[in-house]
């Protein structure tokens, strides 16, 4: 027995899972049910053990059904089909460490329009070419906000909102080829490796995206100089 205990020492008891993800026992279990969650480790009768990838697991399911609206159906075919576990955790790490954690204050689209000062068809701008993406299902949290002012700010200098495309186009392109390398990546592992390599793919993305975008800006300013000091 205390092997067992040694053994799950980083493992969850219901009462854990039900305090780290805010959901009652009875939800829980029903996600079990319907084979949503890991198979947990029993160790007695009345005593089950659940590794630590369940929070995680939960909280995405509770996304996946506020956020992208997916029925419980949907979901399990997400968990069950191999050919989407790819999405499965793409989704986790989108919303857990590219996105972070989405804030606990949100505003629908009234006040948002409100704190930010837009206009109607200037958020519908912004939306429909991804150069504001809402942190929920139309719900905005204070990152939409600043992005909002940033646009207005921009908007002032004298620069047309049609100018600032480029920059979803860019992110599309960069988002599409870095799904395609960690795709190579993870392509004949498990899940779970699948989603610790993830993690530290996306985290080497990020940093490198930013290196790359740095200095790029920085060569291209440097060679200006260059070419006025020519002049």
């Amino acid at each position: 027995m205390k092997k067992e205990v040694t053994d799950l020492k980083n493992y969850l008891k219901m009462k854990d899972l039900k305090e780290k993800t805010g959901l009652p026992s009875s939800t829980i279990n029903y996600y079990l049910r319907n084979d949503l969650l890991p198979k947990p480790v029993k160790t007695g009768k009345n005593m089950a053990w659940y590794p630590p990838s369940t929070v995680s697991r939960i909280n995405l399911i509770k996304k996946l059904k506020e956020k992208n609206r997916l029925t419980i159906s949907e979901i399990k075919d997400i968990v069950k089909s191999r050919k989407r576990q790819d999405d499965l955790y793409v989704m986790e790490t989108l919303h857990e460490f590219v996105f972070g954690t989405i804030s606990e204050k949100l505003y629908d689209r009234e006040s948002f329009l409100k704190l930010s000062s837009l206009k109607e068809d200037e958020l519908d701008f912004l939306t429909d070419n991804e150069l504001l993406i809402p942190a929920a299902n139309e719900m905005f949290d204070e990152t939409d906000l600043f992005a909002a002012k940033a646009f207005l700010r921009l908007k002032e200098f004298g620069i047309d909102h049609l100018e600032l495309l480029f920059y979803a186009k860019a992110a599309g392109i960069v988002a599409k080829n870095e799904m395609l390398l960690r795709k190579k990546v993870t392509k004949h592992i498990t899940m779970e490796k699948n989603a610790e390599i993830t993690l530290e793919l996306t985290d080497i993305a990020r940093k490198f995206r930013t290196y790359i975008f740095e200095r790029a800006f920085q060569k291209k300013v440097l060679g200006n100089k260059k070419i006025k000091n020519k002049n």
